[in-house]
């Protein structure tokens, strides 16, 4: 008998998120709608809570520079077989060397044009044939529709970064970046041919994802009375928490006030198969909630 919660446990074939492609666009949509409207508060020259950045700094990563790798490039390398891997931080790191000097204006210009891509591609019938090639990225090689999808979390990470610099609280956007996060995860286990299960309960909405024989379906639920309960094992608390967690933004006392998990030793077979994958901000959030599992907050 399966040991995965019966709402998770996927049927052959199943991809998560692209199993449902209006949820899946509208996701992808929705993300890039809040963080656009974010840009007009933000003072690009502020500092921000990653250390050492400026609000320019976070962003210019995300524009449709000429040298940027934007979604037909990533396309292009599902269609070749390419490399397992990509390294986001080297490229992060590339473009900030290349685009350091451009205007406040041209950034925000680019970051919106990037949006402009995703959302047309996701909109069109070409996208929704690509979505489901598999392709390298930060988390090894997934689908390309996941990888689009998951892109939610990286925003609601900055989103986040950016308060300081006078970005404001944006909590569907912490709520759509767990969902990424949830279903990233899936994927990943899902090519490790992992069975397991994880759901990150908060009062916006429970989202959950198991896995099984390569394949993982990924449910979520806006917030109803015991929404969850049925999900297994899980960490529970309000969405921005999770992605900080998950970012590792926050230390373990500040973790240890606002975070509980649930059956704290399920969690550990998704840690294990997560874990030793360097770009996949969830490994990061099943350590830190091992490390409450064992101050015996459960």
């Amino acid at each position: 008998m399966s040991p995965l919660p019966a709402p998770l446990a996927p049927e052959p074939g199943q991809r998560g998120v692209l199993d449902d492609p209006a949820r899946w666009r509208a996701g992808i949509h929705r993300s890039w709608e809040i963080f656009d409207s974010l840009l007009t508060e933000v003072d690009l020259a502020a500092r921000t809570r990653s250390r050492g950045k400026r609000a320019r700094d976070l962003l210019i990563p995300l524009g449709a520079w000429p040298d940027a790798r934007g979604i037909h490039a990533m396309v292009d390398d599902a269609r070749d077989g390419s490399a397992e891997h990509v390294d986001q931080a080297a490229i992060e790191k590339r473009l900030r060397a290349s685009h350091g000097d451009a205007s406040d204006i041209e950034i925000v210009a680019m970051v919106r044009r990037s949006a402009e891509h995703i959302v047309s591609w996701t909109d069109s019938a070409q996208g929704t044939g690509e979505a489901d090639l598999v392709g390298p990225s930060p988390l090894g090689r997934v689908p390309v529709g996941t990888m689009i999808h998951a892109a939610a979390f990286q925003l609601a990470v900055i989103a986040r970064d950016l308060r300081p610099a006078g970005a404001p609280d944006r909590p569907e956007l912490d709520a759509l970046g767990v969902v990424a996060l949830v279903d990233s995860s899936g994927a990943v286990a899902a090519r490790m041919s992992a069975e397991a299960s994880i759901a990150a309960v908060t009062p916006e909405l429970t989202a959950g994802t198991g896995v099984r024989e390569g394949a993982w379906r990924t449910v979520v639920a806006d917030e109803t009375e015991g929404a969850g309960d049925d999900l297994g094992p899980a960490v529970v608390g309000s969405a921005g928490l999770i992605v900080d967690v998950a970012a590792g933004r926050i230390d373990l006392m500040g973790l240890a006030r606002g975070l509980r998990v649930r059956e704290g030793r399920g969690l550990v077979g998704m840690s294990v198969v997560l874990d030793g994958i360097p770009d996949l901000p969830a490994a990061g959030l099943l350590r830190r909630a091992g490390s409450l599992a064992r101050l015996g907050r459960l």
